[in-house]
Protein backbone atom coordinates (compact mmCIF):
# COMPACT_ATOMS: atom_id res chain seq x y z
CA UNK A 1 0.00 0.00 0.00
CA UNK A 2 1.50 3.31 -1.02
CA UNK A 3 1.56 6.35 1.39
CA UNK A 4 -1.56 7.60 -1.21
CA UNK A 5 -3.78 5.02 -0.51
CA UNK A 6 -2.97 4.97 3.25
CA UNK A 7 -4.01 8.16 3.19
CA UNK A 8 -7.00 7.72 0.88
CA UNK A 9 -8.10 4.78 4.09
CA UNK A 10 -7.62 7.43 6.45
CA UNK A 11 -9.99 9.95 5.13
CA UNK A 12 -12.06 6.99 4.86
CA UNK A 13 -12.02 5.97 8.35
CA UNK A 14 -13.17 9.78 9.17
CA UNK A 15 -15.84 9.54 6.67
CA UNK A 16 -16.99 5.57 8.06
CA UNK A 17 -17.45 7.87 11.27
CA UNK A 18 -20.38 9.74 10.71
CA UNK A 19 -21.68 7.42 7.90
CA UNK A 20 -23.18 5.05 11.16
CA UNK A 21 -24.74 8.52 12.23
CA UNK A 22 -27.14 8.53 8.89
CA UNK A 23 -27.38 4.88 8.96
CA UNK A 24 -28.97 4.82 12.38
CA UNK A 25 -31.84 6.26 11.09
CA UNK A 26 -31.93 3.45 8.38
CA UNK A 27 -32.02 1.04 10.73
CA UNK A 28 -34.83 2.74 12.95
CA UNK A 29 -37.23 2.25 9.71
CA UNK A 30 -36.30 -1.23 9.17
CA UNK A 31 -36.26 -2.59 13.23
CA UNK A 32 -39.40 -3.72 14.52
CA UNK A 33 -41.07 -1.41 17.33
CA UNK A 34 -39.94 -3.58 20.42
CA UNK A 35 -36.74 -3.92 19.67
CA UNK A 36 -36.24 -0.51 19.18
CA UNK A 37 -38.54 0.56 21.68
CA UNK A 38 -35.96 -1.86 24.16
CA UNK A 39 -33.31 -0.01 23.21
CA UNK A 40 -34.03 3.24 23.62
CA UNK A 41 -35.31 2.66 26.76
CA UNK A 42 -32.34 1.40 27.66
CA UNK A 43 -30.38 4.23 26.74
CA UNK A 44 -32.84 6.90 27.92
CA UNK A 45 -32.09 5.42 31.11
CA UNK A 46 -28.76 5.38 31.32
CA UNK A 47 -28.48 1.76 31.22
CA UNK A 48 -25.01 -0.06 30.02
CA UNK A 49 -26.05 -3.42 29.00
CA UNK A 50 -22.47 -4.19 27.37
CA UNK A 51 -21.18 -4.78 31.05
CA UNK A 52 -23.99 -8.24 31.15
CA UNK A 53 -23.25 -8.77 27.59
CA UNK A 54 -21.94 -12.45 26.60
CA UNK A 55 -18.68 -11.46 24.62
CA UNK A 56 -17.89 -13.57 21.46
CA UNK A 57 -14.81 -13.71 19.47
CA UNK A 58 -15.19 -13.10 15.48
CA UNK A 59 -12.58 -13.86 13.13
CA UNK A 60 -11.20 -12.11 10.39
CA UNK A 61 -12.06 -12.11 7.01
CA UNK A 62 -9.17 -14.54 6.06
CA UNK A 63 -9.64 -15.54 9.74
CA UNK A 64 -5.72 -14.25 10.44
CA UNK A 65 -7.08 -12.56 13.67
CA UNK A 66 -9.78 -12.11 16.25
CA UNK A 67 -11.76 -9.75 18.45
CA UNK A 68 -13.64 -10.49 21.45
CA UNK A 69 -17.01 -8.52 21.61
CA UNK A 70 -20.39 -8.06 22.79
CA UNK A 71 -22.77 -10.59 21.07
CA UNK A 72 -24.75 -7.42 19.70
CA UNK A 73 -22.39 -5.74 17.90
CA UNK A 74 -22.41 -7.90 14.26
CA UNK A 75 -19.91 -7.86 11.45
CA UNK A 76 -20.01 -5.42 8.59
CA UNK A 77 -18.03 -3.97 5.85
CA UNK A 78 -19.28 -0.33 5.54
CA UNK A 79 -16.59 0.79 8.28
CA UNK A 80 -13.23 0.75 6.20
CA UNK A 81 -12.38 -0.94 2.94
CA UNK A 82 -9.07 -1.82 3.83
CA UNK A 83 -10.10 -3.17 7.16
CA UNK A 84 -9.32 -6.95 7.61
CA UNK A 85 -12.49 -6.95 10.28
CA UNK A 86 -15.09 -4.44 11.22
CA UNK A 87 -17.97 -4.81 14.23
CA UNK A 88 -20.31 -2.23 15.18
CA UNK A 89 -23.46 -1.89 17.36
CA UNK A 90 -25.28 0.89 15.15
CA UNK A 91 -28.24 1.77 17.89
CA UNK A 92 -25.55 2.09 20.53
CA UNK A 93 -23.13 3.70 18.35
CA UNK A 94 -20.14 1.60 18.88
CA UNK A 95 -17.75 0.62 16.39
CA UNK A 96 -14.20 -1.14 16.11
CA UNK A 97 -12.43 -2.35 13.02
CA UNK A 98 -8.45 -3.89 12.89
CA UNK A 99 -6.18 -2.81 10.01
CA UNK A 100 -3.14 -5.71 9.50
CA UNK A 101 -0.04 -4.27 7.05
CA UNK A 102 3.26 -6.00 6.14
CA UNK A 103 5.43 -5.04 8.76
CA UNK A 104 8.56 -4.47 6.15
CA UNK A 105 6.52 -2.74 3.44
CA UNK A 106 5.93 -0.38 6.34
CA UNK A 107 9.24 0.13 7.61
CA UNK A 108 10.55 0.79 4.31
CA UNK A 109 7.50 3.06 2.96
CA UNK A 110 8.46 5.28 6.42
CA UNK A 111 12.13 4.83 7.16
CA UNK A 112 11.81 8.76 7.71
CA UNK A 113 9.60 8.00 10.90
CA UNK A 114 12.36 5.40 11.97
CA UNK A 115 15.20 8.26 11.88
CA UNK A 116 13.33 10.75 13.63
CA UNK A 117 12.27 8.40 16.44
CA UNK A 118 15.65 6.70 16.95
CA UNK A 119 16.56 3.26 17.34
CA UNK A 120 15.65 2.22 20.30
CA UNK A 121 11.54 2.60 18.32
CA UNK A 122 10.14 -0.32 18.32
CA UNK A 123 8.06 -1.41 15.06
CA UNK A 124 4.98 -1.57 16.68
CA UNK A 125 5.83 2.27 17.81
CA UNK A 126 6.72 3.37 14.45
CA UNK A 127 3.70 2.70 13.13
CA UNK A 128 1.65 4.38 15.86
CA UNK A 129 3.13 7.26 15.08
CA UNK A 130 2.59 6.70 11.43
CA UNK A 131 -1.38 6.24 11.99
CA UNK A 132 -1.17 9.04 14.41
CA UNK A 133 0.39 11.45 11.95
CA UNK A 134 -1.95 10.47 9.17
CA UNK A 135 -5.25 10.58 11.74
CA UNK A 136 -4.00 14.36 12.54
CA UNK A 137 -4.18 15.33 8.46
CA UNK A 138 -8.10 14.26 8.49
CA UNK A 139 -9.17 15.58 12.00
CA UNK A 140 -8.48 18.24 14.51
CA UNK A 141 -7.29 16.25 18.52
CA UNK A 142 -8.78 18.06 21.19
CA UNK A 143 -5.93 16.87 23.58
CA UNK A 144 -2.65 14.86 23.22
CA UNK A 145 -2.75 11.45 22.62
CA UNK A 146 -1.89 9.31 25.89
CA UNK A 147 -0.06 6.43 25.31
CA UNK A 148 -0.39 3.48 27.62
CA UNK A 149 2.41 0.63 26.86
CA UNK A 150 0.67 -2.74 27.85
CA UNK A 151 0.55 -6.25 26.74
CA UNK A 152 -1.64 -7.47 24.10
CA UNK A 153 -1.66 -11.00 22.22
CA UNK A 154 1.38 -12.04 24.55
CA UNK A 155 3.23 -8.85 22.52
CA UNK A 156 4.12 -5.64 23.61
CA UNK A 157 2.04 -3.01 22.32
CA UNK A 158 0.64 0.63 23.05
CA UNK A 159 -3.00 1.30 24.21
CA UNK A 160 -3.20 5.07 22.93
CA UNK A 161 -6.66 6.96 24.00
CA UNK A 162 -7.65 9.61 21.51
CA UNK A 163 -10.21 12.78 21.59
CA UNK A 164 -10.59 14.77 18.06
CA UNK A 165 -13.09 16.70 15.78
CA UNK A 166 -14.08 15.32 12.77
CA UNK A 167 -15.81 17.50 9.70
CA UNK A 168 -18.25 16.01 7.50
CA UNK A 169 -20.10 18.15 5.04
CA UNK A 170 -20.07 21.43 7.60
CA UNK A 171 -20.79 19.08 10.21
CA UNK A 172 -18.59 18.44 13.09
CA UNK A 173 -18.75 15.32 15.92
CA UNK A 174 -16.53 14.79 18.93
CA UNK A 175 -15.25 11.41 18.72
CA UNK A 176 -13.18 9.30 21.35
CA UNK A 177 -11.13 6.43 20.73
CA UNK A 178 -9.24 3.35 22.05
CA UNK A 179 -6.43 2.33 19.77
CA UNK A 180 -4.27 -0.64 20.31
CA UNK A 181 -1.15 -1.19 18.17
CA UNK A 182 0.50 -4.28 18.27
CA UNK A 183 4.07 -5.97 16.18
CA UNK A 184 3.03 -9.54 14.65
CA UNK A 185 5.53 -11.61 13.33
CA UNK A 186 5.14 -10.67 9.94
CA UNK A 187 2.45 -7.78 10.60
CA UNK A 188 1.57 -4.50 12.05
CA UNK A 189 -1.80 -4.29 13.99
CA UNK A 190 -4.01 -1.46 14.54
CA UNK A 191 -7.05 -2.37 17.03
CA UNK A 192 -9.61 0.92 16.69
CA UNK A 193 -12.48 1.11 18.30
CA UNK A 194 -14.63 3.90 19.18
CA UNK A 195 -18.18 5.93 20.01
CA UNK A 196 -19.61 9.33 20.35
CA UNK A 197 -17.45 11.62 22.74
CA UNK A 198 -20.78 12.06 25.08
CA UNK A 199 -20.72 8.30 25.88
CA UNK A 200 -16.76 7.81 25.51
CA UNK A 201 -16.03 8.27 29.79
CA UNK A 202 -19.42 5.06 30.35
CA UNK A 203 -18.15 2.93 27.47
CA UNK A 204 -14.06 2.84 27.59
CA UNK A 205 -13.65 -0.10 29.72
CA UNK A 206 -15.84 -1.40 26.71
CA UNK A 207 -13.56 -0.29 24.18
CA UNK A 208 -10.47 -0.96 25.82
CA UNK A 209 -11.88 -4.36 26.70
CA UNK A 210 -12.37 -4.59 22.87
CA UNK A 211 -8.74 -3.42 22.31
CA UNK A 212 -6.84 -5.81 23.95
CA UNK A 213 -8.89 -9.30 23.08
CA UNK A 214 -7.11 -8.70 19.68
CA UNK A 215 -5.31 -12.32 18.62
CA UNK A 216 -3.54 -13.25 15.95
CA UNK A 217 -4.29 -16.75 14.50
CA UNK A 218 -2.03 -17.42 12.02
CA UNK A 219 -4.27 -18.91 9.59
CA UNK A 220 -4.76 -17.85 6.41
Amino acid sequence: MTPSNRETNYLRVTQSILLPLCLLFVLLWCSSCDQIRQVANQLKKGTDTSSTAFFMDVYSKDSTCTLSVPDYMSSTTMLNDAATLQVMALLRQEFAIVIVEDKQTILDEYSGFKDNMGDSATPAQLYREIQLTLMRERARFVSEPVVTPTVIDGRNADIVEVHCEVQDKGKTTNIGYVMGFVEGGTTLNMIMAWVEESSFKEKKPLLEKIVRSFTETGAK
